[in-house]
């Protein structure tokens, strides 16, 4: 079902005349950026990305999308 969801929204994208694997390799690099951001925070606290809780990745990664908008 969700390859047929996916297939959709390709077509849709077509109608629209929106290029949708440009759109998916934005959001690949949106995503990549926001992650490194999220490394490099955990870095420069000296503590392995492996020891962070899912609360403090959240605040980091609304942290990186606020950097991203200013």
């Amino acid at each position: 079902e969700l390859g047929d969801l996916l297939f959709v929204l390709a077509n849709v994208a077509r109608h629209l005349k929106i290029d949708a694997e440009e759109c998916i390799r934005n959001a690949n690099a949106k995503f990549e950026r926001r992650f490194h951001y999220i490394e490099e925070q955990f870095s420069k606290r000296g503590k392995p990305l492996t020891e962070g809780s899912l609360e403090e990745m959240e605040a980091l990664w609304v942290e990186a999308k606020k950097k991203e908008v200013a």
